[in-house]
């Protein structure tokens, strides 16, 4: 029987992928475009194989949402910045001196070949929105709307704050959030005093 339908021996496979449970808030691509990282509302940050679509590995260790990734120039190390603003009422809490978004607004170095978690940077009061490698890889900086942080990678170490400067009532902070680019765009105008 040649018909060329018959698949013979060969069984279809059933995969199941487990994807993000929540929305996605960040990606990343491999410097080889071979895996993309996603990180998400769900805390967690999946590495997926581009040509297959697999999950490779789900990274886990923040305990609020994964807002910002990024991948070292060598495709080695991934950072990723995490916190969460509920409303508008989490800038009350902020003015008065506490913490908001729980206690993970933190940036973390992960080993993309084992997935495991290197290190964690604290530094951050406001969750963290952007993270972005040194072209030599040595730092690492990240943003929130409360700092600027330049961090040594091998170490974890703090190099530099630049604390940001806004009006008591951090209404600035939760306005300024939707005119942050990382391509420069945006449709305000920001300035810094």
């Amino acid at each position: 029987d040649n018909n060329p339908s018959d698949t013979g021996s060969i069984k279809p496979e059933l995969i199941l992928q487990t994807g993000h449970t929540k929305s996605i808030n960040a990606v990343a691509f491999s410097p080889d475009n071979r895996w993309l990282a996603s990180g998400g509302s769900d805390d967690v940050i999946k590495i997926w194989d581009l040509s297959t679509g697999n999950v490779l590995r789900t990274l886990y260790g923040h305990t609020s949402n994964v807002n910002a990734l990024a991948v070292s120039a060598d495709g080695t190390l991934l950072a990723s910045g995490s916190g969460d603003i509920s409303d508008e009422r989490d800038l009350g809490i902020f003015a008065q001196g506490g913490v908001v978004g729980g206690e993970d607004n933190t940036v973390r170095i992960w080993n993309v070949q084992t997935g495991r978690e290197l290190r964690v940077l604290r530094g951050h009061e406001l969750p963290v929105a952007g993270v972005a490698f040194s072209n030599d890889g040595r730092s690492l900086t990240s943003v929130s709307g409360d700092s600027v942080n330049l961090w040594e990678v091998a170490t974890g170490s703090e190099l530099h704050s630049q604390k940001t400067k806004y009006e008591k009532t951090g209404m600035e902070k939760l306005n300024s959030m939707p005119s942050f680019s990382l391509f420069g765009g945006g449709d305000k105008q920001q300035k810094q005093e």
